[in-house]
Order: C-alpha cells, then sequence, then structure tokens
C-alpha cells in the first residue's frame, strides 16, 4: 500500500472471540498493531545505488566504485529534495519506477574532476553509456528476490486497549409488503405505508458475567436487563408511527421483535430509519448520548448496538398514477408538453 505524505490511513480490524476461564484473571494485554514500512526516498535511494553497483562491479572503473557511489548517493539526495517538492513521489512511486536525468539530478564534472586523465575520460566515458542504458530505474517491493531492501524497513508498534463489551444487542429493521427484485433494493411511492418489523437480538457472551453482575447489581447473572431504543430519522424523509422510544427488558439469547410503521416523503434512493439500543441502570431514567452509562456502583457498562440494517435503503418513486400530455405543433416541428399529473 503506497501512503502519500499528509495522506491519512485507515486500517480495519477484526476481533475473534475465544472463551476463557471466567475464574482466571481476565485482565488483557493491549492489542499491538505492528506497521512495517519504507520511507519513499529511502526506496528509490536503494534502488539507484543497486542498480549503479551491480553495473560498476562488473566494468573497468570498479575501483572508482566507493568514490562513484559516495557522490551518486549525495547528489541523489539533494535531487530528492527537488523532486519531492515538485511531485510529491507520486510520479515515481505510482509508476514503480524513477527517471534519472544527469542533467537535472546528477553533475559528475565535480567528482571526475580530481581524477588522473586516463582514469577521468574513462570515468565520463563509462557514466555516459550507463545513464545512457539506464533512463530508468524499477523500484523495488517487498517480493523482488534480487533486491535487499530489508535495510530500509521501519517499523511503528501501535498499542490499543482491548475493548471491554459486557452488552451486543443486535438490531435488523425488515420492510415487508415492497415490491422488489433480486437485483434491485425494494421500492415504494411516496406517501405509502410500509410496515416494518425491528428484530433485537441480545447477548452478553463478549464480556464476563460475573463482572456484569456486580456492575448491574443482578441477583443472578441470567436476570433480565433494561433497555431502551430509539428510531431516528429525517422528519423530513421519514414519518414514523408509533412509538419511537420503547423501553423492553431482554436476556441472553433472547430475540424480539417490534412492529414499527413507516412513510416516505420524498422519492430517491432513501436510508432506512436508525435505530440506537441503550442500557438503562436500575433506579435512573434513559439520558441523550452514546450506548455507555455508568452503572450503580460508579463503574461504566459498556453496551454496543450492531445496527444490520444500516446501509440498507427503499427506492421511493413520486405516487404519480396519470399523466396528461399535450402536444403542440410550431414551426420548427411539434414538441410534448406536460399538462397534468395525478
Amino acid at each position: 500500500m503506497t501512503v502519500f505524505p499528509k495522506q491519512p490511513v485507515s486500517l480495519l480490524y477484526k476481533i475473534t472471540r475465544t472463551v476463557i476461564d471466567t475464574a482466571e484473571d481476565t485482565k488483557l494485554d493491549p492489542l499491538s498493531l505492528k506497521v512495517q514500512y519504507q520511507c519513499s526516498d529511502e526506496l528509490v535511494l536503494t534502488a539507484v545505488t543497486s542498480a549503479f553497483r551491480s553495473a560498476i562491479q562488473s566494468s573497468t572503473i570498479a575501483h572508482l566504485e566507493r568514490l562513484l557511489i559516495s557522490s551518486l548517493t549525495e547528489q541523489m539526495k539533494t535531487g530528492f529534495n527537488k523532486l519531492g517538492q515538485r511531485h510529491d513521489y507520486e510520479q515515481p512511486l505510482l509508476a514503480s519506477m524513477i527517471s534519472i536525468d544527469p542533467d537535472e539530478m546528477i553533475d559528475w564534472s565535480d567528482t571526475l574532476e580530481g581524477l588522473p586523465e586516463n582514469d577521468r575520460n574513462e570515468a565520463r566515458s563509462w557514466l555516459r553509456t550507463w545513464h545512457e542504458q539506464n533512463p530508468t530505474i524499477r523500484l523495488p517491493t517487498v517480493h523482488d528476490a534480487d533486491h535487499d531492501i530489508a535495510d530500509i524497513m521501519r517499523q511503528i508498534t501501535i498499542t490499543v486497549a482491548v475493548p471491554r463489551t459486557h452488552v451486543v444487542n443486535t438490531a435488523t429493521l425488515k420492510l415487508s409488503n415492497t415490491s422488489a427484485s433480486t437485483t434491485s433494493s425494494p421500492f415504494a411511492a411516496v406517501g405509502d405505508m410500509l410496515p416494518a418489523t425491528l428484530t433485537i437480538s441480545h447477548t452478553r457472551k463478549w464480556g464476563d458475567p460475573i463482572s456484569l453482575q456486580k456492575l448491574a447489581c443482578l441477583d443472578s447473572a441470567d436476570d433480565a436487563l433494561d433497555f431502551v431504543f430509539d428510531t431516528d430519522a429525517n422528519p423530513d424523509v421519514w414519518l414514523i408511527g408509533g412509538q419511537r422510544r420503547v423501553h423492553f427488558s431482554a436476556r441472553e439469547n433472547e430475540e424480539l421483535t417490534f412492529p414499527i410503521m413507516l412513510m416516505p416523503l420524498r422519492p430517491g434512493r432513501l436510508l432506512l430509519p436508525s435505530v440506537d439500543v441503550r442500557y438503562v441502570p436500575k433506579q435512573s431514567r434513559p439520558v441523550s448520548g452514546g450506548g455507555r452509562m455508568q452503572g450503580v456502583e460508579g463503574e461504566e457498562i459498556s453496551v454496543e448496538t450492531d445496527y444490520q440494517s444500516m446501509s440498507e435503503h427503499v427506492t421511493v418513486i413520486s405516487n404519480v398514477q396519470s399523466t396528461t400530455v399535450g402536444l403542440q405543433m410550431g414551426p420548427g416541428g411539434g414538441s410534448a408538453v406536460l399538462l397534468e399529473t395525478a
């Protein structure tokens, strides 16, 4: 993956649950993300010097290897600074090759000036030939066996605390009595009443039941917990029939269903209303905010909502049953005029 300067990088990681003995110490080590990367200037410099070294070692001026490579490295670094200011390395990195222009980036005259005349003429002739034969240098990748890029590999380690989730509520909003095909989303007309079913599945398998029992002040780890779900949508897009906020109780692996009526108010591809499930502590009222709320002991009870219908949408069309079109004749020919829709 190529990342340019000032470009944000988003990484997605998946946590897989493993069964552990709750009697053991549940203290978890933080997650560690190890990122190996290469700096673009070092990658280009390594590619050029590697190609140059391979060529000069088999030439008649191999005794000048240290001098010429040292000069090449210094001049390339100076050229990289100019290149980076103009192109930000986008062109060579995207093309996986770097163009070596001796007139722009490398000047051998000062390096060759102090050599004996025979060595100077021979080196100048060999360098001219090398530049003509190598106008571009291919950049190596981590899969190239003929390039040793391990020396320029860098690594950073990012530690992230393991999230503790006591309760996960999975919510799914499904529409019924809507027209749909296997290749398109459901569609309806503006003003149609769409019956929907909200299904909420409750699980506590991601957390420690003993910790949850203490924080929620339960007599047993299998006792029901109180929750409230909110159905929210833009009032200019959806009209929600019934209660938008419902209080309910759930136990482990329990699945509850709630009927909801929806009416689309404008045409287009409309996302379904959002659903958020929040925990209600004992002797406490529902409050606005995220899914994390304080238990009666002052510690935090983590409740997450996995809304499966987040990206589902409905194609809504105008509720037009008849259209009256008039035809009028003019100098340039006939044209159609919309007279009435009903």
